[in-house]
């Protein structure tokens, strides 16, 4: 969508009384590939900043999705347990 944004911003714009154009977009979904660091640390500030982010740009950020390769490990480790039956995963 962003991309669509910037080769025609005028689309998802509205024209206000003061003719400058005003974002429509209200909620801006983010996914995360990676959930180290990095990944940790944008989430806990998307969380804890939400209500300021609200106020400085009248968008909602929503942490949609986190892709890890950890989780999908431990969740692996989990079937194991529970099944008895040994998977390998990763290189």
């Amino acid at each position: 969508m962003l991309a669509r944004y910037m080769q025609d911003p005028t689309r998802y714009c509205k024209k206000s009384t003061l003719k400058q154009y005003t974002i429509i977009m209200k909620e801006i979904r983010v996914g995360l590939i990676g959930f180290g660091t990095v990944g940790q640390g944008l989430a806990r500030a998307l969380l804890a900043h939400k209500k300021r982010l609200i106020q400085k740009t009248d968008v909602t950020f929503t942490l949609a999705a986190v892709a890890d390769i950890a989780i999908i490990v431990q969740l692996f480790r989990r079937r194991e347990a529970i099944s008895g039956h040994s998977m390998q995963v990763g290189a």
